[in-house]
């Protein structure tokens, strides 16, 4: 309904709102039922849009011309940790979701109140946050951001987060210098934060759809893959070094289904397949906080993404020696890309079959178990510069980099990304269940509880060995992530012991937050008893669940 600024005015969102909350059908209550899948759930969103038009209204007048947006949480159910690696992530939007009333200004000041808890109200202008001068690449733009974030508190305070998406594409999308138009945001908020389901991307991808709209000019039909990178790389200027994977599922997800999705280098969208009816997903909070922008949070959300990278510098050294053939052709594809993808990564090992399952044994005894930051710079030197430049900026973790064990995470999460969408679709629940089991043990922090879990965890050379005799699937390698807390190891040791749980981990890029439950139908019922009992009330904690419905993606009305 607001496909160009300004089309409604608050005012005339409030008509439309009474009138669809009173049970009239309109255009207005079309798009609440297309996102929310019911008559009720579209009442209660509209419901709360209207509170918002009341307050923006109450700021900025009736007669303000508004759009409405909803950005909604993500839970990827499968293929945690590698959607920056090239991996296949397999997510669901969940029904809990930001809705904002934006309206575009006339100056360039970015003015946002939230009337949740959750976040608050801050404000500042585009111009006042911009470099001085333009920047030439992604490494520029890393090296700024990190100072950038120690300078303006990163994700300590929630504007920051309405400044990532329109600050990177003011720096790489449109001409240099320009004046912009700000934005006044009213936002409300049933998506809990630091919970693992992106609650401060689903505001970046909410800030930078706005921006764009609100400054049309050369950004009217970007593809998905150059926005996508605006909200990721934008996210940085927090101080965090993600991917794309968590605003692909954000922007993408349809109600009902998983969403696979390849986001690097380029992006792609899987076949999507539908949850099989009879089973829940349920997510309960932890309990642990997870703010990755402030430390020690930060250096260990990190640290396992230098490794992946140092092992990726020494993938293509090994592809260039074992299969240069495959190898080239790789890189002839991407000629064409932004020179920091024309390289290979992680899951093109698994999705495009560049080495078998035993040359990839054989890859992983190579690699060293653990790489100092002198290390790093000794072995790559100068031929990897704007790795090398991200190092610098990163504090270097105590046991230093677990190389080794984190690549064997990653090739095998990528093998599980790929097969996730297979078994859903088959209607094998339980063996996506196992896969969750295997992943979660990759991220587990606590003691393990058998020689076998300690097998796949953590690689020896004669382990590997023998899995390459013997023709291990690479889907059941844990690896060693290392991003669980003891007590999410907990509450999914709990879980799994509960009759109808088939599977848990915990959700999103860890260090606390939530845990992913998969079981038959009904199995909270029983669990819910479980976890109060054993793990809530022993720790102090408040019982919090989320019963996660696969809904529609972030949008304007």
């Amino acid at each position: 309904m607001t496909a160009e600024i300004g089309k409604l005015t608050v005012g005339q969102y409030v008509s439309l709102v009474d009138s669809a909350t009173g049970g009239q059908d309109g255009p207005l209550f079309e798009r609440a039922i297309h996102l929310h899948g019911s008559r009720p759930a579209a009442i209660d969103s509209l419901r709360r849009f209207g509170t918002l038009l009341d307050e923006f209204a109450g700021r900025f007048g009736a007669d303000r011309k508004v759009s409405l947006y909803e950005s909604p949480g993500r839970v990827n159910l499968m293929g945690m940790h590698v959607d920056h690696r090239g991996g296949i992530v397999n997510p669901v939007a969940t029904r809990e979701r930001i809705r904002a009333v934006c309206g575009r200004r006339d100056d360039d000041l970015v003015y946002a109140r939230s009337l949740s808890r959750n976040f608050g109200e801050g404000q500042f202008r585009i111009s006042e946050r911009l470099p001085e001068k333009p920047l030439g690449s992604l490494g520029e733009w890393l090296n700024w951001t990190e100072s950038e974030a120690v300078k303006m508190g990163g994700g300590r305070d929630f504007i920051n987060y309405f400044a990532c998406g329109p600050l990177y594409a003011a720096c790489f999308c449109y001409r240099w210098p320009q004046q912009f138009h700000g934005a006044d945001f009213v936002l409300d908020s049933d998506l809990p934060p630091s919970a693992g389901l992106s609650s401060s991307s689903a505001v970046v991808v909410l800030a930078t759809d706005f921006f764009l709209r609100s400054n049309p000019r050369g950004v009217e039909e970007l593809p998905i893959d150059r926005l996508l990178e605006i909200y990721g790389y934008g996210e940085w200027y927090i101080g965090t070094r993600g991917g794309t994977g968590d605003q692909a599922a954000i922007k993408l997800c349809r109600r009902g289904a998983v969403q696979p999705i390849i986001t690097t280098p380029q992006f792609r969208a899987c076949q999507s397949a539908p949850i099989p009816d009879g089973y829940d997903i349920v997510l309960y909070q932890s309990g642990d906080e997870a703010n990755k922008s402030v430390e020690p949070f930060k250096t260990g959300f990190n640290a396992p993404i230098i490794s992946y990278q140092a092992a990726e510098v020494l993938l293509g050294d090994y592809l260039r020696e074992r299969n240069p053939a495959a190898l080239d052709r790789l890189l002839a594809d991407r000629a064409a890309l932004d020179p920091k993808h024309q390289r290979v990564y992680l899951g093109d090992v698994v999705n495009e079959e560049l080495l078998s399952e035993p040359e990839l044994y054989r890859f992983l005894r190579s690699l060293p178990c653990v790489m100092t930051q002198q290390d790093i710079f000794s072995r790559f030197q100068s031929s990897e510069q704007g790795f090398l430049d991200g190092i610098k900026q990163a504090n270097e973790p105590e046991q230093g980099y677990h190389v080794r064990d984190a690549c064997a995470f990653g090739f095998g999460e990528c093998a599980r990304g790929k097969h996730a969408a297979g078994l859903l679709a088959d209607g094998d629940i339980r063996g996506f269940a196992h896969m969750m089991n295997v992943s979660q043990l990759g991220d587990r922090v606590g003691e393990l509880a058998d020689g076998s879990s300690g097998r796949v965890k953590f690689l020896e050379n004669d382990t590997l060995a023998t899995m390459e005799k013997d023709g291990f699937p690479l889907r059941e390698i844990a690896g060693d992530y290392h991003v669980s807390t003891a007590n999410i190891d907990r509450l999914v040791s709990i879980a799994l012991g509960c009759p109808g749980v088939l599977g848990a981990r915990l959700s999103g890029a860890g260090l606390g937050g939530m845990v992913i439950v998969l079981g038959e139908e009904g199995f909270d019922e029983t669990l819910d008893e479980i976890l109060i009992r054993d793990y809530y009330e022993p720790l102090g904690k408040q019982f919090q669940k989320t019963r996660i419905i696969p809904s529609e993606g972030a949008g304007f009305y």
